[in-house]
């Protein structure tokens, strides 16, 4: 028999423009309401003293937040739980992975079949044996938070040009700046789409919507070059792969 999701919510969830998510799933036969909580802060006491008892996930809108998004999403995941909902007017359902804790960004027009399907899911993951921290997810990172001091940044993985590998960090290199990631190349390339994201290099992932072209030299083809000029090796063990994601047949 599958056992309920043991959540955490915020209490009295009003939203400007909706629901926390429809009437029909609210205390349904899939959750479990163990918790309620009126403010971050207790949130954060509640998980103080679960002593260990932290519920599978945590439902809040972003009416509970200050306006200071990045310092929010910092002292919400200062609580320890590894997963979290967070409802608001977001565009699209986003799942970004902070080390080994998931953050939901889901948008407050979210349909009666969306919400079903994730919590069908949800349960599903938990009924595997799966805690809190091994939700698995089929999506690929929309989203990658990167920390600094004080702060984490959302980067827009569409945003990102080429991944290049840097000791025990890499760098993600946009338009107009390079953000230093700890993380490992290996890593975050799983987390990426492999129709888009390629490795040409042991140490570098290019985006193939920034490509611009495909150089050789002596016959052998060798870089990339990227839409702001960039040039990039490809390694001689990864150009097949380039050219099969390409649909170009690597011998011609």
């Amino acid at each position: 028999m599958s056992r309920k999701i043991d959540v955490w919510m915020q209490n009295n969830k009003p939203l400007t423009n909706g629901t926390f998510f429809p009437a029909e799933l609210d205390d349904s036969a899939l959750l479990a309401v163990s918790r309620q909580f009126d403010s971050l802060e207790h949130l954060h006491e509640l998980s103080g003293k679960a002593d260990g008892q932290l519920p599978d996930c945590v439902f809040l809108t972003t009416d509970l937040l200050s306006g200071q998004f990045e310092k929010d999403i910092f002292t919400i995941l200062s609580s320890g739980i590894q997963c979290y909902f967070v409802v608001g007017d977001f565009p699209s359902h986003q799942v970004c992975q902070i080390e080994q804790q998931y953050l939901h960004l889901v948008p407050c027009d979210h349909s009666y079949n969306d919400w079903l399907d994730l919590l069908l899911w949800l349960q599903s993951s938990l009924n595997k044996g799966y805690q809190g921290n091994g939700i698995a997810t089929d999506n690929y990172s929309k989203v990658i938070p990167v920390r600094s001091v004080g702060r984490i940044k959302l980067v827009a993985v569409d945003d990102i040009m080429w991944i290049q590998g840097a000791a025990n960090y890499v760098e993600l290199h946009l338009a107009n700046q390079m953000l230093l990631h700890r993380d490992t190349m290996s890593s975050l390339e799983r987390r990426l789409n492999s129709d888009k994201f390629i490795r040409i290099h042991r140490s570098t992932i290019v985006n193939l919507d920034y490509v611009r072209e495909i150089s050789s030299e002596l016959g052998r083809y060798t870089l990339v070059e990227m839409n702001n000029g960039k040039e990039l090796k490809i390694g001689n063990a990864y150009r097949k792969s380039l050219f099969n994601a390409l649909g170009i047949d690597a011998a011609s």
